[in-house]
């Protein structure tokens, strides 16, 4: 049985009284999945997604990277902060659209949200893009509790 590590005991993994191994479960598709369904990093490290639904995710993101191409404007904003990308660059992004701009959309639907930067993406995956998440991180910042 593989050692397990420190920090993954957290309802993600599992022993398979069968085979006496450790199932990892999809962040995606909630199954339990043996190891070698999952990408492995050079440190050990499990990937949470399997490989099925990142194959299936890769598919989607191509589909809408065709359907709505990055917008290539220079004054383009993003929707969110309103930072065009000269303002991006001042705060440390490489000189590259795609660094900046990262294509947003509905975890649950696959719907395409928009483009948006990537300072942005990080805020709202933090938040799980739960609007309930939002409104009360927002109410917080207008001193609301």
């Amino acid at each position: 049985m593989d050692e397990i590590k420190q920090g993954d005991l957290f309802g993600h993994i599992k022993v398979d009284p069968d085979f006496n191994k450790w199932l990892y479960m999809c962040i995606k598709c909630h199954q339990y999945k043996d190891k070698k369904h999952y990408h492995i990093l050079p440190t050990g490290e499990v990937k949470r997604e399997c490989k099925s639904c990142k194959s299936i995710k890769k598919k989607l993101m191509n589909r809408l990277r065709q359907q709505h191409p990055m917008p290539t404007n220079p004054d383009y904003k993003c929707p969110i902060c309103l930072r065009n990308k000269n303002d991006l660059l001042k705060l440390g992004y490489k000189d590259t659209t795609v660094m900046t701009w990262v294509l947003d959309h509905d975890h649950v639907t696959g719907k395409f949200r928009g483009y948006i930067c990537k300072h942005c993406n990080t805020g709202i995956g933090a938040l799980a893009d739960d609007q309930g998440r939002i409104g009360r991180a927002l109410e917080y910042l207008q001193g609301g509790f």
